[in-house]
């Protein structure tokens, strides 16, 4: 697939599809748009950890769009960084259920 952008009075992006079989074009179509209406950003994960007891301990992951580790509830909580990692473009989110629901 490719994509162009055109001029015109109306800002617009068009998706040009390659399509050998007639009968995909609506299922390409719509798996296009979907691609095309994620806002991509950028983002770290970072893991915090804190031990309760000798062979216990507490773990917390999270996505963050800035570098104020120093301003999360973990710090004040006085959990350690033990992880994290380079800009990631992140495009998709997933949300999960617990399983009490």
């Amino acid at each position: 697939m490719l994509y162009t952008t055109v001029h015109t009075p109306v800002l617009c992006r068009f998706w040009l599809m390659d399509c050998q079989n007639i009968g995909e074009a609506s299922k390409m179509a719509t798996d296009l748009y979907r691609e095309a209406i994620l806002v991509p950003f950028m983002s770290k994960f970072v893991v915090f950890a804190k031990r309760h007891e000798p062979t216990e301990a507490r773990l917390r992951v999270f996505c963050m769009t800035d570098d104020k580790v120093d301003k999360t509830l973990e710090s004040q909580e006085h959990f350690t960084e033990i992880a994290r990692s380079r800009d990631v473009e992140v495009t998709t989110v997933y949300r999960f259920r617990s399983s009490s629901q």
